[in-house]
């Protein structure tokens, strides 16, 4: 009886050596590398506080004002 017990606790004991063997000689994973494929966005200018030039007979709004005091 104790020899079957043996023989099973060597048997698990080379299963673990075979998969830590396994785990070393295993290649790491590499990084795969993906590329951007979406064209670059461009900037919008910075023209906040300026109005386009006015053209005849197209009704533009003025400056922005302040919502602090609107009334609902």
């Amino acid at each position: 009886m104790s020899k079957e017990k043996i023989n099973r606790k060597l048997e698990v004991a080379k299963q673990q050596l075979q998969e830590m063997q396994n785990k070393l000689n295993k290649e790491p994973p590499q990084e795969r590398v993906t590329k951007n494929m979406c064209p670059p966005v461009p900037e919008m200018p910075d023209n906040k506080n300026m109005n386009e030039k006015n053209v005849p007979g197209v009704i533009t709004g003025g400056p922005k004002r302040s919502n602090k005091y609107k009334q609902v």
